[in-house]
Formats: C-alpha cells, structure tokens, sequence
C-alpha cells in the first residue's frame, strides 16, 4: 500500500513474501531474465502492495528508496553485479 505525501510515500511489504523473491531472484542464471523478473517486482510493488496492512508480517519501505534499489539492479550490466546489488 502506497501512503502519505509525494514526497514520502511508503510502500508496505509482506517480509516472507519479499524475502522469498528475493531468493527466486538469486537463483535467475540470465541476466536479461533476471531484468524482466525486476521490472515484474517493481510493477508488482505499486499495483499488489495497496492489498498489504501493516503487523507483524509487514516493514513499511520508503517507496523512492526500494524502486532505486531496484533501479540499480536493473541497470546491472553483469549477472554477478545485479546479484551483488540483490
């Protein structure tokens, strides 16, 4: 879930969730699938996450800070970089 002001949105992430794509993605053997894979995530992560609330379950993630991350990986050029940066 998105909230508060331009500036400061968050985004609400399910930890067991988040941690097991990232393990789906450490596992990625091509670097242009691990791409396709990031650019799913960070589309996943603006449509799906409004569903989330927060508990116990959840970590509440500035929004700019988790798609530069992912920008990041993204922008990888080599398969052990992107996995580095993951």
């Amino acid at each position: 879930m998105l909230f508060g002001d331009s500036e400061k949105q968050f985004v609400i992430i399910n930890k067991a969730k988040f941690l097991e794509v990232l393990d789906e993605l450490l596992k990625v053997e091509d670097i242009r699938k691990l791409k396709v894979k990031i650019r799913d995530l960070k589309s996943n992560l603006t449509s799906t996450a409004k569903d989330e609330t927060k508990n116990g379950d959840t970590v509440e993630v500035k929004y700019g800070y988790i798609m530069d991350e992912l920008n990041q990986i993204e922008k990888s050029l080599t398969l052990e970089r992107a996995k580095y940066y993951i």
